[in-house]
């Protein structure tokens, strides 16, 4: 899997922790162009609406 092949898919990454989601979208970025995130599953839900993402990764427990 390159970033080549992958170059058009929308991901969110919703993760509350600020250290983990940075690490999270540093991996991702070997791999996708198009990476959105998210801190609260309020504004994933906002970030889904506007750019119907391909792929979310979601943290489980989180506020909001």
């Amino acid at each position: 899997m390159n970033k080549k092949d992958n170059k058009n898919f929308k991901i969110l990454y919703v993760e509350d922790d600020d250290i983990a989601r940075e690490n999270g979208i540093e991996y991702l970025q070997n791999y996708f162009e198009h990476i959105y995130e998210a801190s609260d599953a309020l504004n994933a839900l906002k970030i889904y609406k506007e750019i119907k993402p391909d792929i979310i990764i979601s943290d489980i427990q989180m506020p909001k």
